[in-house]
C-alpha cells in the first residue's frame, strides 16, 4: 500500500514537472527567448524542489564512511587485567548486560557490563544541513572514565523528528546502508569485558 502511494506521488510530481517544462519552453518561445534554456531552468527548479539534498547527502555519507568510520581498541581485557592486578577477580558478575544505568550527558543510551565497565551509545553528531550523522559506541571504565574500545558508525536518512512536517521522512532516496565497521569484533570485546572475571581467572592459571 505504501509503495503504491509513493508511485502515485511521484507520478503526480513527474506530470507537474513535465507541465512546468513545457509551459516554460512555450512561453520562452513566444517571447523570443531560448526555449531550451528556459526548459532546462524549469527542470533544474523542479528537480531541486524535492531532490536538492540527494547527491550532497550521498557524497557526504560516502566521505564520512571513508574518513570518519572506524574501530579502535585502546586497551584489551588482558592489558587491563595486567594493569589492574587482582581487581578483575573480585568484580561482581551478577549484573546482566541489559542493566540500564543513568547515563551522563552526551550519552544516548548505555548499560552495565559489570561493576566496572559500561557500554555506551553516544549522542550522534549531525550534519548541519544534510541528513548524515556520526555515532560512537564505546566501552568505558566507569572508575577512570577511560574509553577502552570505540566503534564509529555513519548513518544517513531523515527521521520524522528531523524533518519539517514529516516530509523528510518520506525521502527514502537519501538513506544509505550504514557504515558500521567491525560489528562482530566490537561484540566480542563487549562480551570479553562483561566476562573479564573469568578471563582473569584463566590468565592466572
Amino acid at each position: 500500500m505504501m509503495g503504491l502511494l509513493y508511485l502515485l506521488a511521484f507520478g503526480i510530481y513527474l506530470l507537474m514537472s513535465l507541465s512546468a517544462v513545457i509551459i516554460a519552453a512555450n512561453r520562452a518561445k513566444r517571447h523570443g527567448r531560448n526555449p531550451w534554456l528556459w526548459g532546462f531552468i524549469a527542470v533544474f527548479i523542479m528537480y531541486n524542489l524535492v531532490f536538492w539534498d540527494w547527491l550532497p547527502t550521498k557524497f557526504l555519507h560516502n566521505y564520512y564512511c571513508t574518513t570518519k568510520a572506524g574501530f579502535w581498541v585502546y586497551k584489551t581485557p588482558e592489558q587491563w587485567i595486567s594493569e589492574n592486578p587482582g581487581v578483575a577477580e573480585i568484580l561482581a558478575t551478577t549484573t546482566s548486560k541489559t542493566d540500564r544505568y543513568k547515563a551522563p550527558q552526551g550519552v544516548q543510551s548505555g548499560y552495565r557490563l559489570n561493576d566496572r565497565f559500561v557500554k555506551e551509545t553516544l549522542e550522534p553528531v549531525k550534519s548541519f544541513l544534510f541528513p548524515v550523522r556520526i555515532q560512537d559506541e564505546v566501552i568505558v571504565d566507569l572508575k577512570t572514565k577511560e574509553v577502552l574500545v570505540r566503534r564509529r558508525s555513519v548513518y544517513s536518512g531523515y527521521s520524522g523528528s528531523e524533518s519539517q512536517i514529516g516530509f523528510g521522512a518520506l525521502k527514502l532516496w537519501v538513506k544509505s546502508k550504514p557504515c558500521r565497521p567491525a560489528k562482530n569484533e566490537f561484540g566480542k570485546y563487549e562480551d570479553s569485558f562483561y566476562a573479564i572475571k573469568e578471563i582473569a581467572h584463566e590468565h592466572n592459571q
